[in-house]
């Protein structure tokens, strides 16, 4: 159970991942993220752990803000809906993180399999941004320092991030 092999360490500024929307997997009305993690601090400002959208049409988030609160998003119908959780994530421990949208339009977020966030359930048809890269550690647009630094990257370590289709 937990850490095997190698993660990918993302240092907080330079460092992400991106898989091109051709190749990027494709999820459907429900669909589950989950990964293995270990922060080392939290951003200056929300940072993804995974998302594939478009800020304004289509797509879904999940990561975390500035203060350690897990956020899961994703555009249904004509608004975005958000997953919060109730207390922030632990700094310099490994821990299960996974967010999930059932049929019905449940949204959850969980921390070492316990539910933390809950929203919904609310109908509607999930908008999603299949033409648009799927980055890992950062977020799509962010903020630039000096118009060099990223301000929505994570930092720490990532590891075995899978995404199913199902709930």
């Amino acid at each position: 159970m937990g850490i095997t092999g190698r993660a990918l360490w993302l240092d907080g500024y330079s460092v992400w991942c991106s898989r091109a929307a051709s190749v990027a997997p494709s999820t459907s009305g429900e669909f589950t993220i989950e990964f293995w993690t270990a922060l080392e601090s939290y951003p200056t400002s929300s940072a993804a752990f995974i998302n594939q959208r478009d800020r304004n049409e289509a797509g879904y988030f999940f990561g975390l803000d500035q203060f350690g609160f897990l956020r899961f998003e994703l555009r249904m119908d004509e608004s975005w809906r958000k997953c919060v959780s109730s207390e922030p994530i632990p700094r310099f421990e490994w821990m299960h993180l996974a967010a999930s949208i059932d049929t019905v339009g449940r949204m959850s977020v969980y921390r070492n399999g316990t539910t933390i966030g809950t929203a919904g359930p609310e109908a509607g048809i999930l908008q999603l941004a299949r033409n648009i890269d799927l980055l890992i550690g950062k977020t799509d647009g962010c903020e630039y320092v000096a118009g060099v630094f990223p301000t929505g990257v994570v930092n720490g370590l990532l590891d075995d991030i899978v995404l199913y289709n199902k709930c």
